[in-house]
């Protein structure tokens, strides 16, 4: 869903719908909440109208605005959103690839409270619900690193990419 190039000008393309989880990015604070809101302008312009709701986190966390094409909501209750049937098969750690019901945007660390709608909308026999977190959670699926100068470590990914601000 996000594209962006390498070092060496290569476009890299970021499929949230393979994500199954949180995405969790922590190092520098502003360098991360560029990188989430790099997705969610992508987002926007790939599959407007998506859901996002915002929840505060930590108060040092930089605020982030939601792009006007997507659909902002106040609050979702993790018991309001209905749970996918969980997969049958013998692999069950494997993510699948499914469609972003919508998306819960964490604005630093999440409180306990917020850690635990997270884990209800975006975990393991969640609601699929995609979690992007500039900060860091337990409950992460994946993490990015950000330093000051705008680089993001993506480990999973094998890559290292400059953050446009």
């Amino acid at each position: 869903m996000g594209q962006r190039a390498d070092a060496d000008g290569h476009p890299v393309f970021v499929e949230l719908s393979r994500l199954d989880g949180v995405l969790s990015v922590t190092g520098e604070k502003t360098v991360a909440r560029d990188v989430v809101r790099n997705l969610l302008a992508e987002i926007a312009r790939i599959r407007p109208d998506t859901s996002v709701t915002v929840l505060r986190g930590t108060a040092d966390a930089p605020p982030l605005a939601v792009p006007p094409r997507l659909r902002q909501l106040p609050y979702v209750a993790p018991q309001t959103v209905t749970a996918p049937v969980p997969a049958q098969g013998t692999v069950r750690g494997a993510a699948s690839r499914r469609p972003v019901r919508g998306l819960v945007v964490v604005a630093g660390t999440p409180s306990a409270r917020e850690a635990a709608e997270l884990a209800a909308l975006c975990g393991p026999g969640g609601a699929g619900w995609t979690g992007l977190v500039y900060g860091e959670t337990q409950h992460a699926h994946r993490r990015w690193y950000a330093d000051s100068h705008g680089r993001v470590d993506m480990p999973v990914l094998d890559l290292k990419l400059m953050v446009p601000a």
